[in-house]
């Protein structure tokens, strides 16, 4: 019982971390860097992606 808590506290938690994060990205404009960036299929570094969405990396 003591086990299965444990692991439900911490799925709580990751999912609020990842929640977190999708909404900071979203706030900054992440998200639709990305979708600008993928229209000509080809990967991205890291540096591009930050300045696409006028961030520092």
């Amino acid at each position: 019982m003591a086990e299965e808590k444990k692991t439900s506290m911490y799925d709580y938690v990751n999912a609020g971390f990842v929640a977190l994060g999708m909404a900071m990205g979203e706030k900054v404009g992440l998200f639709d860097a990305l979708i600008k960036l993928s229209e000509d299929g080809s990967w991205k570094t890291t540096e591009e992606i930050a300045a696409a969405a006028k961030l520092k990396e």
